[in-house]
Formats: structure tokens, C-alpha cells, sequence
């Protein structure tokens, strides 16, 4: 397994409505053919993509992809949400998992909370989805979900706080060294 795609890069032009998918990035063809990214709420506009790689295949797909929709700007439905390939092309919802994984209430909306910045990774078998927890007052999160099919997902762990300090954690990568 090997992260195929630059959170940096996949993210700019996932903004712009189309996806970077290799080493080589074709502009023209993005542009020209931007990739339907289902989401939960039917726009197909999505931000923060994070993407792995499985040269064998992992639970029937090739390609698992973490991304958070933003329709037309609207950061309420910025939920942490998953697609998967076995093309880089054609994208779905993998089947028994229903969209998203985590998402504010009614009350955190009305507040102005929102989530963002997704990354998966893979550790020791099991799919970590990492994301941003963020609110008016400086509030400012990191949680974890892991799952061992990409279906189930646990509770969502506090994996860092920064409330309150100023310190903001912006489109966080993950990299896990020596086990």
C-alpha cells in the first residue's frame, strides 16, 4: 500500500472541481472532465481529498478515498465522508456505508462548528480517518475514527486539543514511523 497523491496538490484542484490522479497531472483533461465524487448531500462538490492505494485491493477496492463536501462554500455539510475506485475514475460510496461518518448536530451547526481536513491512513490492518473539529470561540480539534472494513467506524477520539491556545491545525497529514 503507498499514499498515491499529494494532500497539498489533490486539494487545490479538487477546489477547482476536478482531481489530480498520478505523478503526472494532466490540467486540461481535469478541467475538461472533472470526476463525479458522490456526495451525502447530492452536490458532488467536494474538498480535502486523502487517498490510499492498495496494490492487491483492500475490502474489494483498489482505491479508498477521505474527503469532506462543500457545496458552494457551505462549510455545514463539510463532514467527514468516504468514496472508493477500482479506476481513480469512477467513484462510489462503498456498499453497507452510509455517508458521512461524523456530523455535527443541529445545535453545533446553529453555533457555528464545523469539520474539515480529512487523512486516512492505514495502521497494523485497520483504516484511520483523521479530521478537524472547529467552532467560533477558538475552538480547535483533532479526532480519530478507525474502522477494519471502512464500513463500521468507531466513536470519534480526541486525538489533540488546541482550544483556545490561537494554534490551528490546518490539513493535517499523518505519517506513522516505526510501527
Amino acid at each position: 500500500m503507498r499514499k498515491i497523491m499529494s494532500f497539498f496538490i489533490f486539494s487545490i484542484f479538487a477546489l477547482l472541481g476536478s482531481l489530480a490522479i498520478s505523478g503526472s497531472i494532466l490540467v486540461e483533461a481535469a478541467f475538461l472532465n472533472p470526476l463525479a465524487i458522490p456526495t451525502y448531500d447530492g452536490s458532488n462538490q467536494s474538498v480535502h481529498p486523502s487517498v490510499l492505494h492498495f496494490d492487491n485491493g483492500w475490502k474489494g477496492y483498489t482505491y479508498w478515498m477521505a474527503f469532506s463536501p462543500y457545496p458552494n462554500s457551505n462549510d455545514d455539510y463539510e463532514n467527514p465522508s468516504l468514496a472508493v475506485s477500482n479506476d481513480r475514475l469512477n467513484w462510489v460510496v462503498p456498499s453497507g456505508l452510509s455517508n458521512p461518518i461524523d456530523s455535527l448536530t443541529a445545535g453545533e451547526i446553529a453555533q457555528g462548528f464545523h469539520m474539515s481536513d480529512s487523512e486516512i491512513v492505514m495502521v497494523d490492518g485497520r483504516m484511520e480517518y483523521w479530521y478537524r473539529f472547529t467552532g467560533p470561540e477558538g475552538e480547535e480539534q483533532l479526532f480519530r475514527k478507525s474502522s477494519a472494513n471502512g464500513i463500521d467506524w468507531s466513536a470519534r477520539e480526541l486525538i489533540l486539543d488546541l482550544s483556545g491556545t490561537g494554534q490551528l491545525v490546518l490539513s493535517p497529514s499523518v505519517i506513522y514511523e516505526d510501527g
